[in-house]
């Protein structure tokens, strides 16, 4: 299990290090890929394949982080532009 949160941490720092990722993230988001993928294995007995991790990737996590990356980026925004003048 520790393996898992470590590899978890590596991935974000990296994506952090490359400017793909400024925001923070949910901790029950970081959990998802794995939770779900350990729920798929133990639903169909059998391990991974690789269109399972693709999946869950590119369809469910992917899209969450894109989310929450742009909502922070809009907050951001908000907080810097102030108050709207009328």
């Amino acid at each position: 299990m520790i393996r898992c949160r470590l590899d978890r941490l590596w991935s974000v720092d990296n994506a952090r290090e490359r400017g793909e990722l400024s925001c923070e993230l949910p901790e029950t988001l970081m959990h998802m890929p794995g939770d779900l993928g350990r729920a798929a294995i133990i639903r169909d007995m059998r391990p991974l394949s690789e269109s399972d991790i693709v999946a869950v990737v590119d369809e469910l996590f992917l899209p969450l982080v894109r989310y929450y990356e742009q909502r922070s980026r809009t907050r951001a925004t908000a907080v810097s532009h102030g108050p709207e003048c009328e």
